[in-house]
């Protein structure tokens, strides 16, 4: 049983013919009659019968059917209406971004965005950057759409009453720079405790990667002589560089300067943990379409960019459809 055969159900006991039903469904007479041949088979009754030369009337089964058949496509259909109406809604879509996602995939994401939907006002909300604060931005509708990072699971649970959503998006490694000329560069692998002999260097405060990175050492029993805060990953580099402290990044951050030997990623025992980066979105303010479409996009762009990460963006099949348009002529 399908909508198609209720809709023709519902005409055809309307105008009480095959053919009328037929002309105003935009169909022919065989495909109505086929329908409902299909419809009688699986209900195993007659919905209508013959009058001789007078037509068609329902059946005593048809006029039971009838109402029930009538308040399901009025459901669907006001259903339906609700979903255009949320759709159609949105006018404006802010976003807000932790790096390396800043840097590295928002660009091209928002670029996307303009693309597709022209008529859509797109706002990046630039902020100090700490994941805990973007995340209290989309929690209280200040944002409508970020990506924040943090430990495995943080953002998945906790959030009591509030009707967010959280997808993980990648993993990326947390990896420990040195110069090449460093002696621990000269190590297969680097034993933890070695690490309590030198200077570390480390973002900000506040920064999910400080607070991962002070909580492995704290964990490993590590107490390097000296920690250096520099909220500035350019600085980092340099510093690491030219120095010969030691300095704690993602690894997405320093990809290049490893590629090309500048600097180089210390292999611990045990290694440092993974940072993962989350898509965060209220469940009921944005059209599932939209989301759907933003995470292809995504995914897409990591396979271009071959980036040096695991990506575990899922796209569940309830995500919605894939067209999706902004209202025509939306205004701020």
């Amino acid at each position: 049983m399908d909508v198609e055969q209720l809709q023709s159900f519902l005409e055809i006991a309307r105008v009480l013919s095959f053919r009328q039903a037929a002309e105003h469904l935009h169909i022919t007479q065989s495909t109505i009659s086929s329908r409902i041949h299909k419809l009688e088979e699986e209900l195993g009754l007659p919905l209508f019968v013959r009058r001789g030369n007078r037509g068609i009337q329902l059946s005593p089964y048809g006029e039971q059917f009838l109402p029930y058949v009538r308040e399901c496509l009025e459901t669907l259909q006001a259903g339906l209406d609700q979903l255009a109406g949320l759709t159609n809604s949105l006018r404006r879509l802010s976003i807000s971004s932790a790096n390396p996602f800043a840097n590295l995939i928002l660009p091209r994401l928002v670029a996307r965005l303009y693309r597709a939907f022209p008529e859509l006002e797109v706002e990046v909300i630039r902020t100090t950057g700490l994941s805990d604060k973007i995340f209290a931005m989309v929690a209280e509708h200040a944002v409508d759409l970020a990506f924040v990072n943090g430990a495995p699971d943080q953002y998945q649970h906790g959030l009591g009453g509030r009707d967010l959503e959280v997808c993980p998006v990648y993993a990326d490694d947390l990896v420990v720079l040195a110069n090449p000329q460093h002696p621990l560069a000269q190590m297969p692998v680097v034993p933890i405790s070695h690490l309590n002999r030198e200077t570390v260097i480390l973002m900000g405060e506040g920064t999910s990667v400080t607070k991962l990175g002070r909580r492995y050492l704290e964990r490993q029993g590590v107490k390097p002589v000296r920690t250096i805060e520099i909220n500035h990953i350019a600085a980092m580099k340099e510093t690491v560089e030219t120095e010969g402290f030691l300095g704690l990044l993602p690894r997405l951050t320093v990809f290049p300067e490893l590629a090309s030997r500048e600097l180089v990623a210390l292999t611990l025992a045990p290694p440092p943990p993974a940072l993962y980066t989350y898509l965060v979105y209220q469940r009921h303010r944005l059209p599932r379409p939209l989301v759907r479409q933003v995470k292809e996009w995504i995914v897409d762009i990591f396979a271009q960019a071959q980036l040096p990460c695991r990506l575990l963006l899922a796209i569940a099949a309830d995500d919605g459809a894939r067209d999706w348009a902004p209202e025509v002529g939306a205004g701020a």
